[in-house]
C-alpha cells in the first residue's frame, strides 16, 4: 500500500502536475488523521470496555457483601428486638412482684419469655468490608454512577462508621452494668440461665427495678436507630443491583 501511494507521488511529480500532487498530499494527510483517529477511538473503547469490566467486578462483589450484610443485621435487630421484649416483660413480672414468673425464666429463645440470662445483652454486627476495601484501592471512581458512589461512600464510611461506634457505646454500657446481675444472680453451669440469690430482696429492690427499666429503654433507643441504618443498606443494595443490571446488558 505504502509503495503504490508512492509511485502515484512520484508520478505526479515527474509529470509536474504540482496542482494534483498538493491535493493527493492533503488527501494523504487527511486520510492518516482518519487512520490515527480511529485508532485512538478503539483505544479508547477498549479502555472503556475494560474499565467498565473491572467496574462490573467491583459491584458484584459488594453486591455479595451487602446481601450477606443484609442477613446479618437483620438477624441483628430480630435478636435485640426478643431481648427488648424480654426486658419489658421482666418489668411486668417485677412490677407486679411475680415471683413464679421470674424464677422459672428462661432464655430469650421464646419472644415471649422473660429472661434474666440476657438484660444487658445485645447481638453483634460486624459488616463486610472486603470488596470495598478493594474498591478503594483501585479507585473509587471506577463506578460511574455518580448517585449510586456517593450512595456507597455514604453507607460504609458514614453509616457503618455510626454503628460501629454505637455498638462500642452499647457494649460498654452493658458491661458497666454487669455488677447489677453479679451481685443479685447466679449463672447455672447447666444452661447457662441466671435465677434470683434471693427473690423476695430481688423484688424489693428498686435499684435493680431501675437498673432494668434504663436497659430497656437503651433496648429502644438501640432500635430505633438500627432499623434506619438497615433501610439505607437496603437501599442502597437495591441500587447496586439495578445497575449491575444495566452494565450487564
Amino acid at each position: 500500500m505504502i509503495k503504490f501511494f508512492r509511485k502515484i507521488r512520484q508520478n505526479l511529480l515527474s509529470e509536474n502536475k504540482f496542482n494534483k500532487y498538493l491535493i493527493y498530499a492533503i488527501g494523504e494527510i487527511v486520510l492518516v488523521v482518519i487512520g490515527i483517529l480511529i485508532a485512538l477511538q478503539i483505544n479508547t473503547w477498549n479502555e472503556e470496555k475494560k474499565s467498565s469490566n473491572i467496574e462490573l467486578e467491583l459491584l458484584k462483589n459488594l453486591n455479595r457483601d451487602l446481601d450477606i450484610d443484609i442477613v446479618n443485621f437483620e438477624s441483628k435487630i430480630r435478636v435485640d428486638s426478643l431481648i427488648m421484649v424480654s426486658n419489658k416483660n421482666l418489668m411486668i413480672a417485677f412490677k407486679n412482684k411475680d415471683k413464679e414468673k421470674i424464677i422459672n425464666s428462661r432464655s430469650a429463645a421464646s419472644s415471649i419469655a422473660t429472661s434474666l440470662s440476657s438484660i444487658n445483652r445485645t447481638d453483634i454486627f460486624y459488616p463486610q468490608k472486603s470488596a470495598y476495601e478493594s474498591l478503594k484501592s483501585q479507585g473509587i471512581q471506577l463506578i460511574t454512577n455518580d448517585s449510586l458512589r456517593q450512595n456507597i461512600i455514604n453507607l460504609y464510611d458514614y453509616r457503618y462508621q455510626t454503628v460501629s461506634d454505637f455498638l462500642k457505646f452499647q457494649w460498654e454500657g452493658m458491661n458497666q452494668t454487669n455488677h447489677y446481675l453479679i451481685d443479685h444472680l447466679e449463672t447455672n453451669i447447666d444452661d447457662f440461665n441466671k435465677t434470683p440469690n434471693d427473690i423476695d430482696k430481688l423484688i424489693n429492690d428498686r435499684k435493680f427495678y431501675n437498673f432494668l427499666s434504663h436497659i430497656y429503654y437503651e433496648n429502644i433507643v438501640a432500635l430505633e436507630y438500627y432499623k434506619p441504618c438497615l433501610e439505607d443498606l437496603k437501599n442502597t443494595s437495591k441500587a447496586l443491583k439495578k445497575e449491575i443490571r444495566r452494565l450487564e446488558k
